[in-house]
């Protein structure tokens, strides 16, 4: 859509925010509120509805045909904790994340610190669109970059196991014959934690206020070429052959970042964890898979 037609459309939610006493601000996050890695023709809105009552919102639906026609729209959980949105489609194509959120807890936040995941969601870039109580004067008050604390030596150590303990899952599936399972493990959580750790990793050896974005959002423009180079062998194929070639590679990236991040952060990398579960996979491996996945391209 036209940047005119995106702001006729925030018009249009603001001026039903003005008529709704329940809703006490409204706020515009996201790309289309950032000057860092800003909006594109295919960005979606994301806007925060400040309200008494944001289960009365959640459950309405009528209120968005009010500011454009509606294709489809849905419930699931937010960027924030513990809070539902409802993501709407509108018949032009414009996609809108709704996201009903308690002036009661709002009001408490401007009284205190924010918790560091909204402050960082917000630190990104906010756009009031409409203030009833004076939240604007919190949010200018926002760090313009997100905070980073570093994972504690449990938590680099939990992590690290949960990646070998689901590298070793992945195979079973494999071994089973259940291709569909295995490669939804390895390239949902085996993936999540190699991501984790390629971010751990980034600041670990850049600095700390180096901008990791979350999600793995603009990963081709912050991580190393390295990095990014020996990502692209972990992308598995449609059979069992390329997805053990695929394990295989983001084990040994997941090793080489783990190991360089635990030293620059004066912790012990689990080599025997990692040891021990890749003598259980090889173990099992069959002589004629792995002449199979060394013949691949």
């Amino acid at each position: 859509m036209t940047d005119s037609a995106i702001e006729g459309f925030l018009t249009r939610v603001t001026e039903w925010a003005s008529g709704e006493e329940d809703v006490r601000a409204v706020l515009l996050m996201g790309s289309h509120a950032r000057t860092v890695r800003p909006s594109d023709e295919w960005s979606d809105l994301d806007i925060v509805l400040v309200a008494d009552h944001p289960e009365r919102i959640l459950a309405d639906t009528d209120w968005l045909e009010r500011l454009a026609p509606v294709l489809l729209t849905f419930l699931e959980h937010s960027f924030l904790p513990g809070v539902v949105e409802r993501r709407v489609l509108f018949d032009s194509g414009l996609a809108v994340d709704i996201v009903p959120f308690p002036a009661a807890v709002a009001r408490a936040m401007a009284r205190a610190d924010l918790p560091d995941g909204i402050a960082n969601a917000l630190g990104r870039g906010v756009r009031v669109l409409a203030d009833k109580e004076g939240f604007r004067d919190l949010l200018a008050n926002l760090p313009p970059v997100p905070s980073y604390v570093p994972p504690t030596a449990l938590e680099f150590s939990e992590r690290v196991a949960d990646f070998w303990f689901h590298t070793l899952w992945t195979a079973k599936q494999l071994w089973r014959g259940e291709l569909w399972a295995a490669r939804m493990c390895c390239d949902g959580r085996c993936r999540e934690l190699l991501l984790t750790m390629v971010g751990w990793h980034h600041r670990a050896v850049y600095g700390e206020t180096c901008d990791v974005w979350f999600d793995g959002r603009f990963l081709e423009q912050w991580s190393d070429a390295h990095t990014r180079s020996a990502l692209d062998a972990t992308i598995g194929g449609p059979d069992s052959a390329s997805v053990w070639r695929a394990l295989h590679a983001m084990g040994q990236l997941y090793r080489s970042l783990g190991s360089e991040t635990a030293e620059r952060l004066g912790y012990d990398y689990p080599r025997a964890v990692d040891a021990d579960v890749c003598r259980l996979v090889g173990d099992r491996r069959s002589p004629a898979a792995r002449r199979q996945e060394r013949a691949l391209p």
